[in-house]
């Protein structure tokens, strides 16, 4: 994914039992009226009760704050539920709420449209949100503006309209930790490459500085190269990335051996994207032909209206922009769309009016409880909100009966086949059965989604693990034979 990062599981509490409650289960918030539940009777719902019971009590969970929710997906009651009502931290599984509320207000066909414009000696960069502008997909869209300016133009200055969004570039809750990782990408109404920079360093003469080339190209990132070429193969380069007001700098240190086969690379976040695709236009315009002067200005603006649209490029459709997001756990393009969700009649998006929006969608439409969760940003990253897998089961039982049910269900990852759970639940008992969203932080092992069973049933299910103490490798062990029983149930 780039920003992404695999996933998995969930897990909890002393021993869990299934039936209605836990043992040694502390008092939680009554449930939310609308998703309220009977347990099914059924001898398949008594069945898968008694085993997962019977697995909980016997897996190394001490410590642990476990949710498990399983319910009929069609008609909503319950097969399953241990501490169904206890919120808890569900990691990236949060990104289930996004895109549900993506494809609902905004439709599965929806694309975000960037676009190059002119006036007199200035050009303009314009966006409205595309969370998958690439480099594969700019540059012909530049290529395209270079030819309608031809080699006479000369450009006095670059601006990048972000007017669509306002806010700034970080996410919610995204300064909690200050790393340069890919997965804490900033944003921006117009962004190449998800936020990031990849940094490759190949080795040149033994002695010498190695050769750094940047993607995106242009001078936004000031590279300052302390490292050096030496004899053999080995590398012991480090790429470390840090703000400088608006730009990003990368120091280069350590060795590379000159006989290395291909560069020592790596992927970091940067500073303001806006800024970044600034940049990077200005040198794929220069390399157009357009005479773009060394040192052209490069800032933010507004597109006037009486600008000439010289070239425009369209997003992949909203689905499979939703596919990548949660196949892959893209942070980037959940805080993308967060922001993208709000339709702004009377100015720009803003991270509260669309936090605001994506809340009432699930008090109103739903049927959660108001003040029963937090949803604190798009991504699920950090402390990214807090919901009781009752209510992430509500979601998908929900999502289950909506219009765009299946661009949600194919948005998932498919069990021993794609995204973040290819290589779990592999083989042919359970490959292809079980689709689902992963989520993972240091404390956090989380898994949902939807499982078929033997008998053809489709089950939504819900296993929040908090407190795991980075026992992810555990945690996903136990999901993954939570996941096997609901399958086996019948």
């Amino acid at each position: 994914m780039r920003n992404g990062v695999l996933k998995g599981a969930l897990w909890g509490l002393l021993i869990a039992i299934v039936s209605g409650g836990a043992v040694g289960h502390v008092a939680a918030e009554p449930p939310d009226k609308a998703v309220v539940s009977p347990l099914a009777e059924t001898r398949g719902a008594k069945r898968l009760r008694r085993a997962v019971r019977k697995l909980l009590r016997r897996s190394p969970l001490k410590g642990v704050r476990v949710g498990i929710v399983v319910a009929d997906a069609k008609t909503g009651q319950h097969w399953v539920r241990n501490n169904a009502d206890k919120t808890l931290n569900p990691a990236s599984t949060l990104k289930l709420f996004t895109s549900a509320a993506a494809l609902d207000r905004l439709g599965p066909e929806r694309r975000f449209e960037t676009a190059i414009l002119a006036r007199d000696n200035t050009v303009y960069l314009r966006g409205t949100g595309d969370p998958e502008l690439t480099m594969e997909r700019f540059r012909p869209l530049v290529r395209k503006a270079s030819r309608k300016l031809g080699s006479e133009a000369s450009i006095g200055s670059i601006i990048v309209d972000t007017s669509a969004f306002a806010g700034g570039v970080l996410p919610p809750g995204f300064g909690k930790k200050n790393t340069d990782s890919s997965y804490r990408a900033s944003t921006g109404a117009v962004a190449l490459d998800w936020g990031t920079a990849r940094i490759e360093v190949f080795a040149t003469r033994e002695g010498r500085k190695p050769r750094i080339v940047v993607t995106p190209p242009g001078a936004y990132v000031i590279v300052d190269n302390r490292a050096r070429t030496v004899s053999g193969k080995g590398s012991t380069i480090k790429i470390r990335v840090k703000a400088r007001g608006q730009r990003s700098v990368a120091m280069i240190t350590g060795k590379i051996g000159r006989k290395r086969r291909g560069p020592n690379w790596g992927i970091r976040r940067i500073e303001h994207p806006p800024i970044m695709a600034g940049y990077a236009l200005a040198a794929l315009l220069k390399r157009g032909g357009v005479d773009i002067p060394k040192g052209v200005s490069i800032k933010m603006g507004v597109t006037p209206r009486a600008a000439t649209l010289l070239a425009a490029h369209r997003s992949p459709p909203l689905s499979a922009i939703v596919a990548d997001m949660n196949k892959l756990s893209n942070n980037f393009i959940a805080e993308m769309l967060l922001r993208g969700l709000v339709q702004p009649r009377t100015g720009p998006a803003r991270w509260k009016a669309a936090k605001a929006l994506v809340t009432r969608w699930l008090v109103e439409t739903v049927g959660l409880k108001k003040g029963s969760f937090q949803y604190n940003n798009g991504s699920g990253l950090y402390d990214g909100g807090r919901f009781s897998p009752r209510q992430v089961v509500a979601l998908l039982v929900h999502m289950n009966r909506h219009e765009h049910r299946q661009a949600y269900r194919d948005s998932l990852a498919v069990a021993g086949q794609d995204g973040t759970l290819a290589n779990r639940l592999k083989g042919d008992d359970y490959t292809r059965r079980i689709i689902g969203k992963t989520g993972t932080l240091n404390s956090v092992s989380a898994l949902s989604g939807y499982a078929r069973n033997r008998k053809g049933r489709l089950l939504a299910f819900s296993i929040i693990m908090n407190d795991t103490r980075k026992a992810t490798p555990q945690m996903r062990k136990i999901q993954d034979r939570i996941c096997a029983l609901i399958v086996d149930s019948h």
